[in-house]
């Protein structure tokens, strides 16, 4: 009963941001999903009980089964995203590809054929 009561007050919150934004899915993860099913049903029921239909036909409600750390492995997945972008990549090169050359002596300065 303690985990649906905490449910119902998470609920509370989540069902004024799907009435404000309108998601298709609300995921819990981390501590919140080791609540469980007992956890999730008291979120849906608020949800449901507060917001409107129109709001909730298509909505899926969901909890992570991924690790904790699984937020520190996605920003790093977006960081990593960024830093190689195609744009960024080209604006990298342009900007210090010259310096690079220039600081390696040794390094070719034109493809060779091997003959």
């Amino acid at each position: 009963m303690l985990l649906r009561a905490a449910g119902r007050t998470v609920g509370e919150v989540i069902s004024d941001v799907v009435s404000i934004i309108n998601p298709s899915v609300i995921g819990g993860g981390g501590t919140l999903a080791r609540g469980g099913d007992l956890l999730l049903s008291g979120i849906r029921a608020l949800v449901y009980q507060r917001c409107l239909p129109l709001a909730t036909r298509n909505l899926s409600t969901e909890l992570s089964t991924t690790r904790d750390d699984s937020a520190l492995y996605g920003a790093a997945h977006l960081l990593l995203d960024d830093i190689f972008a195609a744009t960024k990549t080209g604006e990298l090169l342009a900007r210090y590809g010259a310096a690079a050359a220039s600081t390696h002596p040794h390094a070719p300065t034109r493809a060779t054929t091997g003959t």
